[in-house]
């Protein structure tokens, strides 16, 4: 049984997901209301909150890297020839950063045993939900 609730993928709600063979999107936006953990890490299989917080600055220092570096290649020039945000070239490629971030947390996470505070951490660095 899952334990999400109130599922919906991209706004869409589908009452026959199949959780046994389901997996998390590759992209587009998920949201539920509520995870329980089968399996609790006891605190001595946890990972150290020195690794888990190397982890979060990784993190949190390659978000601002990448959100950076999609402002500066968002910008074009208005009538003025002022410089200016274009929004939607920005959401865009924002969007696209969330995906590098997710497959990145994907990739480490088998290599880590994150208690239910750890993880709040890194959903914590999630800026808004276009990310």
């Amino acid at each position: 049984m899952s334990c999400f609730r109130n599922e919906s993928i991209n706004g869409y709600k589908d009452k026959d997901l199949d959780f046994n063979t389901w997996a998390v999107p590759q992209q587009g936006i998920f949201k539920f209301d509520f995870v329980q953990f089968g399996h609790q890490p006891s605190a001595d299989q946890a990972s150290s909150d020195d690794d888990i917080q190397a982890l979060l600055e990784w993190f949190e220092l390659t978000a601002g890297q990448l959100k950076k570096a999609a402002e500066d290649s968002s910008m074009v020039k208005n009538e003025k020839g002022a410089f200016e945000l274009d929004e939607l070239k920005f959401k865009t490629k924002k969007s696209r950063i969330g995906s590098i971030l997710a497959d990145c947390f994907r990739g480490i996470s088998e290599f880590f045993v994150f208690t239910s505070t750890n993880l709040a951490l890194f959903i914590d660095l999630l800026p808004d939900r276009d990310w």
